[in-house]
This record gives structure tokens, C-alpha cells and sequence, in this order.
């Protein structure tokens, strides 16, 4: 009995256990503003989706299986919608126009898939990324894909 109680008494001093409660509260809140983030790219894309493609082209992309759109309720209420296939083509070329300006204008180093310019930050600025960035990169990447693009 007395060996147990030291093996239990090394063990839970081992593990310290305000260090781990500190990581699992870090933990949970980087969880919840991940699936918010996630939440809020989602409702951008659909809603992107939605008025462009849908309200303007006519195209109304069915949701992906398991989803259910925001905005759409009710999917076969544009099933009398007519398809405008110029428009089509020309909607993904004006979002990928919006996207430019908007990147060049705000936020010029949110340009590319990313890696680079995280890469380049750690080595050349001490790993500081502007705050916008993320938020520019979410916007411009909800209005790509909602676009067609």
C-alpha cells in the first residue's frame, strides 16, 4: 500500500497539472475561434454563391452532400430558374478583378496560397503578419470560390 501511494504521489507531481489545465483552456479557445472562423467562411462562401452565381447568373450549385445551405432554404424553388451561360462566364473573371483589387489595395503580401509569405515573415520580420492579412485572405477566398472561381 505504502509503495502505491509514492508511485501515485510521483505521478501526479510529474504531471503538473496547472500546466495542463493552462494548454487545455488554449486549447478550447483556439477550437472555438477556429469553428467560428470556420462557420463565418462558410456562410461567406454560400452567401457569395447564392447572389452572384444564383441571383445573377442563374446558377444555383447544389450543396455539398451532408450541407445544407444557409441561404438557400429550399433548392427547388430555382428549379424554374433560367441558366445565363454568358454571364456564367464572365461572373468567375469580375470576382478573380474584385479579388485583385482588393488584395493590392489592402493587403499586397496576402497575394499567393500563403506559405511564402508566412515563411518570409518568420525569417525577415520576426514572424509579425499584419492583422488584416488573415482577414483580407478569408474575404478575397469567400469571394473566389463563391464566384465560380
Amino acid at each position: 500500500m505504502k509503495i502505491k501511494k509514492i508511485i501515485d504521489s510521483k505521478i501526479i507531481n510529474s504531471l503538473n497539472i496547472t500546466y495542463i489545465e493552462h494548454w487545455i483552456t488554449y486549447s478550447i479557445l483556439i477550437g472555438i475561434v477556429a469553428g467560428a472562423g470556420a462557420i463565418i467562411l462558410y456562410s461567406l462562401i454560400d452567401f457569395i454563391t447564392t447572389y452572384v452565381l444564383g441571383g445573377i447568373g442563374g446558377y444555383y450549385p447544389p450543396p455539398s452532400g451532408g450541407e445544407i445551405s444557409i441561404t438557400a432554404l429550399n433548392s427547388y424553388d430555382h428549379a424554374e430558374t433560367q441558366i445565363h451561360p454568358y454571364v456564367l462566364a464572365v461572373i468567375p473573371a469580375i470576382g478573380g478583378l474584385i479579388v485583385g483589387a482588393i488584395i493590392y489595395h489592402w493587403a499586397p503580401e496576402a497575394e499567393g496560397h500563403g506559405t511564402d509569405a508566412v515563411i518570409n515573415s518568420f525569417h525577415n520580420n520576426r514572424g509579425i503578419i499584419r492583422q488584416r492579412v488573415p482577414i483580407i485572405k478569408a474575404i478575397s477566398s469567400a469571394i473566389t470560390i463563391g464566384t465560380g472561381g
